[in-house]
């Protein structure tokens, strides 16, 4: 009988263990577009997708910002904060589904690259590397947006940027 609860206790002890290891938070995006959000941290980064939102053809422009602060854009009150629109036709985003991300730097002219990544529970890392190409000493006021699954307004984001000049 003794051996009988040993392995009942046993099976029952591997079974919750077994659970315990495989029903971690979801994480990632669901069908709405909006980014699910765990109680702990990961131990693996999630890249998330993005697009690279621009103001080309609108007849906006950004307005000035401070440099290298990451500013979350949730509606459409928000971003006429830091639209100037000429005509005031204002660009439209689905912010149900969208959150607008700007950031704004200065450096030389180049190529931008950028990952975004979700690194825990309202926990971001927005990566962006500057290749500069220009020969001349030419100083830019860059404005960078990009559009993710919709975050939060508390949301926590890093900004990680690198400028590296191309050897010629």
């Amino acid at each position: 009988m003794n051996k009988n609860i040993f392995k009942i206790t046993a099976v029952a002890l591997c079974i919750a263990l077994a659970g315990s290891l495989f029903s971690c938070g979801k994480r990632g995006v669901n069908n709405n577009s909006e980014i699910e959000e765990s109680e702990n941290d990961f131990t693996v980064p999630i890249e998330i997708p993005f697009t690279e939102y621009s103001l080309d053809g609108t007849g906006c422009r950004w307005a000035k910002s401070t440099p290298d602060k990451v500013f979350i854009i949730n509606n459409s009150k928000e971003l006429k904060n830091h639209i100037i629109c000429e005509e005031f036709n204002y660009p439209t985003i689905d912010f149900s589904k969208y959150t607008l991300l700007l950031v704004s730097w200065g450096s030389g002219h180049g190529e931008v690259n950028s990952t975004f990544f979700q690194d825990g529970s309202k926990k971001y890392t927005w990566k962006v590397s500057i290749l500069e190409n220009s020969i001349a000493q030419v100083y830019f006021y860059w404005h960078y947006a990009i559009l993710v699954p919709k975050l939060s307004n508390n949301a926590f984001i890093k900004f990680d940027k690198s400028i590296e000049k191309l050897k010629l």
